[in-house]
């Protein structure tokens, strides 16, 4: 029986799980400790309580991540983790099985593995939460790009015109971004209640379904870009929101709606499968264990 730990990074929390002969076993979390040394000396501390019982390490980390030198280029949100080297950080043996890996890509790694992308050659996975994250399978395996950039959709603009990130899909397709604002139109203090905001979305309330739906278009026209240049079988829709049936229903619908007035792309383009991701909160735990796994075969 191997066991292995699995590390997922967050914005506020650090999540780590003991997977046991290829099973969750286990699961806590801390808030991140921020600053490179409070970090790093979290990390070992967790690291050192495992120690005796662990065959590998890895990560899912958001920003870009060099996965075959566990270099995190660009942390993004966490940008003390820009430039590190986390095998280096860790003091980690050069044998040690240790694995970083970008969070998005992680999560299509998950569906890939056992999910909604399970037996699917081309596929992807968006994660719509703070930005929009993406990772895309091609011909049966993650792409990571020659830059290990693949699948950072968040970087697509909505317009030709020259503009800033807030016409970036980042932006655009922000499920916080949009709950902020119908939350700002309900009155509610609490800007980020993702509970009552769709409360009001489910009840078609107004104003605020007009936000959701313009939010779901702007996911639906991502979808088709993507789908245009790559040809995807099946694109499956992750991040906290995506609990919500009313999500994946109403991208489908703003997809149709999009395809029915392009007469030519609906004759040309067959049509992907748009469905709700399988793995939620654990999708990046899963992820990184079966980047760990591809990479010790």
């Amino acid at each position: 029986m191997k066991n292995y730990l699995i590390f997922n990074v967050g914005g506020t929390n650090l999540k780590f799980a003991l997977f046991r002969d290829s099973k969750l076993s286990e699961k806590k979390k801390l808030p991140i400790s921020y600053g490179t040394k409070k970090f790093q000396t979290q990390l070992k501390q967790v690291i050192d309580s495992y120690r005796a019982k662990i065959n590998g390490i890895a990560f899912s980390i958001p920003g870009k991540i060099n996965s075959r030198t566990n270099i995190i280029d660009f942390g993004g949100n966490l940008s003390f983790l820009d430039g590190v080297d986390m095998k280096r950080l860790l003091g980690i043996p050069d044998d040690f099985p240790f694995i970083v890996e970008n969070d998005a890509k992680c999560a299509a790694l998950a569906e890939h593995y056992q999910g909604a992308l399970q037996n699917v050659n081309n596929g992807a996975v968006l994660v719509l939460g703070t930005s929009v994250g993406g990772g895309l399978i091609v011909n049966g395996k993650l792409l990571q790009g020659q830059h290990f950039q693949a699948g950072e959709v968040s970087f697509m603009t909505t317009t030709g015109n020259p503009c800033g990130m807030d016409q970036a899909y980042g932006s655009a397709g922000s499920a916080v971004q949009m709950i902020i604002r119908v939350n700002q139109i309900l009155g509610n203090g609490k800007s980020t209640d993702g509970e009552k905001a769709f409360k009001a979305i489910n009840a078609h309330n107004g104003g605020l379904w007009e936000i959701f739906q313009k939010y779901c278009r702007q996911i639906a026209s991502m979808i088709m870009n993507i789908h245009a240049l790559l040809d995807m079988e099946i694109f499956a829709i992750g991040g906290g929101i995506s609990v919500q049936p009313i999500v994946v229903k109403e991208i489908n619908y703003q997809y149709d709606e999009i395809l029915n007035r392009m007469p030519i792309t609906k004759r040309t383009l067959s049509r992907p499968i748009i469905t709700q991701a399988r793995f939620n909160n654990d999708a990046n735990l899963y992820g990184a264990f079966n980047a760990l796994l591809k990479q010790n075969k």
